[in-house]
């Protein structure tokens, strides 16, 4: 991690600061993409670079204690494991991709409603956990 020492003026600017994390971003979906052997769009690479790199820059800034001294780190915030936006943006991926396939497989009704949906119940702590953290994602990585 690099200090920041803005008094000597030693700073980042912010448009640097997301052209690295964009690139950085971008360079990993790639790389994840070439190992799985897949192709996807240039629309697609870049799309998921974009709400990775900037959803990141954004987690990171907001998870931190405004009054406290941090060393920032570009590994750290683009980590797949640990508090960051990645890592919770990998698990919501993870989990709509369960859901879809779930969908695909339950037989569709046209007069299906709410109450006959499939119900399901989050028992453990940690389901429970990634639940709440989930449903604040969106208005965190989005606003």
């Amino acid at each position: 991690g690099k200090k920041f020492k803005t008094r000597s003026g030693e700073t980042v600017k912010l448009v640097d600061l997301l052209m690295e994390a964009l690139s950085r971003a971008r360079a990993d979906v790639e790389a994840r993409l070439a190992a799985e052997g897949r192709q996807e769009p240039e629309d697609f690479v870049r799309e998921v670079a974009r709400a990775v790199g900037i959803g990141a820059v954004k987690y990171a800034d907001l998870a931190m204690n405004r009054q406290s001294n941090y060393r920032f780190s570009y590994d750290k915030m683009l980590s797949l494991t640990g508090n960051t936006a990645p890592y919770m943006l990998y698990a919501y991926a993870r989990i709509r991709g369960i859901q879809r396939r779930a969908t695909e497989k339950l037989p569709a009704s046209p007069t299906a409603t709410a109450a006959h949906a499939p119900h399901f119940t989050l028992g453990a702590p940690a389901e429970l956990n990634l639940a709440r953290h989930l449903l604040r994602l969106r208005p965190t990585v989005g606003a």
